[in-house]
Order: C-alpha cells, then structure tokens, then sequence
C-alpha cells in the first residue's frame, strides 16, 4: 500500500492538484497544503484553505474498506471521496477535480456526519466491487470557517480480493490448451 498527500487550493496553480505534505503523527494521518502554516489544527485533513486529499494506493483489489477519521477535537467530520482502479503509480500534480475520471476514478461520494470530538468510522463504498485506490479528503465545496471539517486517518483495514479458485482453473486450463494447440 503506498500513501500520498495532496492540496488543493482554489484560484492557484490553475485550480489545480499539488503535493501536499503529509504528516504521520502518533494521533494518524495529517496533510498541510501549501496555503497552511505547520499549526493546529491545520495539520489535520481539512477543507479549511484549499481541501486536502490523501491517496491510498493498494498493492491489489480491495473490498469491505473502512477508514476510521478522529477530528481531535470538537470539528465536522464530514468527507469525501472518490475509488478507481489504477495501474502503477497515480500523480495529481496539475490535474483538476474534472482529469480524475480519466485517471479511473469514479463518482464522488460524500459521507456526511455531524460535529462531535469522537472518532468515526467511514466505510467506503466503490463504483465497482473491488477497487484498488480511494482519495480521501474533507467534504469538497464547503467554504468558511463554520463549514470547515477537519480530521486525521486514525486507521485503514480493508479485505483483499482473492480470485475464486474455478475462475483461477479455468484460465489455467485455457493456458494448457493454448500450449498444446502451439505443440
């Protein structure tokens, strides 16, 4: 699993993605953009100046994937994210909300809560069964302070996709047939 962090700030840089600097705190995942000082609570994921993003990529398919958020203090913990399945390393730089579709990512999907100081659990849903890259941020187009939701990742655990046997056989056989039409 590889984990990146991602701005986006309005009206700079084209609206565009940038590299974000993600930081591990023992409290879970925190992203600051670059319109953000290393302060609290601006560490958190947020969507307080820009939004911040962080993309989980797995190593294979995934289903049945929660992510638990703490907003470490008394904030809305709403999100928004979006699942694909992509092939190798994904890079955002430069791209807009509009280019992710032609990365693989579907739908956005906004998982909304309410303000409170505990820790939730989201459970992703895809626009497929299985999927192999979520980007995961606050909830897009909120604007001011009072619609700000802020959060750290406090967890990730999902179940890999496990091809079922008959459909593994099945192209094994198809395999040994092409080998012995070639002979």
């Amino acid at each position: 699993m590889s984990i990146s962090s991602w701005g986006h700030t309005r009206g700079k840089k084209n609206d565009a993605f940038e590299a974000g600097k993600g930081i591990v705190y023992p409290t879970g995942v925190g992203v600051t953009n670059r319109d953000e000082r290393d302060r609290t609570p601006d560490h958190q994921i947020d969507n307080g100046r820009g939004n911040d993003w962080v993309l989980i990529v797995f190593d294979s398919a995934v289903t049945d994937v929660k992510i638990v958020v703490n907003p470490y203090g008394v904030w809305d913990r709403d999100v928004t994210y979006y699942t694909a399945n992509v092939s190798g390393p994904v890079d955002l730089d430069g791209l807009t909300y509009s280019d992710l579709a032609d990365l693989g990512f579907g739908e956005r999907t906004d998982d909304l809560s309410t303000r409170s100081k505990e820790s939730r659990e989201v459970e992703i849903q895809g626009d497929t069964s299985s999927f192999n890259a979520i980007l995961i941020g606050a909830q897009l187009g909120k604007q001011g302070f009072r619609g700000v939701d802020r959060f750290k990742i406090d967890g990730v655990s999902a179940v890999a996709v496990i091809p079922e046997p008959s459909v593994a056989m099945l192209g094994l056989f198809g395999m040994l047939g092409l080998l012995r039409r070639r002979r």
